[in-house]
């Protein structure tokens, strides 16, 4: 969701991720690296800390990665 605008506010961002990861074994969140998205970099503290709460862990993607699908809205 961070770029459902061009500024999407950080706790908006941290909502999202955080209803959608509930109930989820595994999640792959998709964030955008731009210069612009400065609130993505904001939302990313509080999005780890809960989600290492809540025990999952971090990797990077790889070919061995599971399959993961995103909905595109444009």
């Amino acid at each position: 969701g961070d770029a459902d605008a061009a500024v999407v506010p950080a706790q908006t961002i941290v909502n999202r991720v955080l209803s959608g990861a509930k109930g989820q074994s595994s999640i792959c969140v998709l964030m955008h690296d731009t210069a612009a998205k400065k609130t993505t970099v904001e939302a990313l503290p509080e999005i780890i800390s809960y989600l290492r709460a809540q025990g999952y862990h971090f990797e990077g993607l790889t070919t061995q990665s599971a399959i993961f699908h995103h909905g595109v809205n444009n």
